[in-house]
């Protein structure tokens, strides 16, 4: 998390640590199911030419790309992941008409396959590889170990949640994959012979602790803390990212009492990366004058302001300020082809 203390003692430390790292997959996730939404959107219009989908995509994926790279050019105050998603964008792009048993098969094997290149490779190229390699292995958020996220997104978007058995199937298979990702860790850590013992006794089968660990070593790969790029860690992030989107569908669909509640956190919804670009800046502003980010009355009045914020300018503007930026970049494109 970009912002509140990392460990207060006030006992909302759990929550932070539910949180850390989590977030980032669930975006990946989500990235994946907007392209999905995007392409089909496309393609069900009348009168699109046949590649407008993907050009619309190829639009959104240099834009995220450029934006991500001058931010984290300028010197932004946090690790910023657009251009990775930027990149994950152009790699999934061939994938977009594939079934979602397609795209669940393949995000397994990517899950199972990519982290453990990524653990031999990465020690062999980091330093003496060129930056474009960043996104792919040497960077924070690498290719190797994230794309099977984006994959799951985009089997979760091409799959109909028209009734409660579909959902209920959905929640159980992300609670399995949740329990196979933290638990298996847990049990792996603990009972597999010759693991490091730092990683044994720490709490890296879900959370990421303070301290030094050996990431060298082979016992790494049975940690599944988030952010850690194993193969556990993909596992566990993708279930908890199936369940939360089960549930808020759910909700939302059905649940029509909830619905006018709900339409602040929407609104956040509906302008994402206009949201994550304002927290970035928020960020930038408080250091710059030396006011504490690390505290719990940041995260509050950074809630407060980009939900008020957001609320106001979906009801009387619509789309985001940055989401129409895209939209019209999109638009323009199209009509120059």
């Amino acid at each position: 998390m970009h912002l509140g203390p990392d460990d207060d003692g006030s006992g909302l430390d759990v929550a932070v640590d539910v949180a850390h790292g989590r977030s980032s997959a669930l975006f990946a996730v989500l990235v994946g199911v907007t392209l999905i939404a995007v392409v089909d959107r496309h393609r069900a219009e009348p009168g699109t030419p046949a590649g407008a989908a993907w050009i619309a995509v190829l639009v959104r994926a240099g834009i995220l790309v450029a934006l991500g790279t001058i931010l984290t050019a300028a010197g932004a105050p946090v690790e910023v992941i657009l251009a990775y998603y930027g990149v994950y964008l152009l790699m999934v792009l061939p994938m977009c008409g594939f079934s979602a048993r397609r795209l669940a098969w393949i995000a397994a094997a990517w899950a199972l396959i990519g982290p453990q290149v990524l653990f031999v490779v990465r020690p062999l190229v980091e330093g003496v590889a060129p930056d474009s390699v960043d996104p792919f292995v040497t960077g924070t958020y690498p290719a190797l170990s994230w794309i099977p996220l984006v994959l799951a997104g985009m089997a979760i978007g091409r799959t109909e949640f028209a009734d409660w058995l579909s959902r209920g199937a959905a929640a159980a298979a992300g609670v399995a994959l949740a329990v196979i990702g933290y638990g298996g860790s847990w049990v792996a850590l603990r009972r597999f012979p010759g693991v490091d013992p730092a990683l044994r006794d720490s709490s890296l089968w879900w959370a990421n602790p303070d301290g030094y660990f050996d990431h060298a070593h082979w016992s790494w790969l049975l940690v599944a803390a988030p952010h850690t790029q194993t193969t556990l860690s993909v596992i566990g992030n993708s279930g908890v990212a199936l369940v939360l989107i089960v549930a808020v569908s759910a909700v939302t669909d059905r649940c029509r009492a909830l619905r006018r509640p709900v339409l602040p956190l929407a609104a956040v919804g509906s302008m994402s990366l206009t949201v994550y670009l304002a927290h970035i800046v928020g960020i930038w502003v408080l250091d710059a004058n030396g006011a504490p980010v690390q505290s719990w009355s940041a995260v509050a009045g950074f809630i407060v302001i980009v939900v008020a914020a957001a609320t106001a300018w979906s009801r009387w503007v619509g789309r985001g300020p940055v989401e129409a930026i895209f939209h019209r970049c999109s638009a323009a494109v199209q009509r120059l082809g």
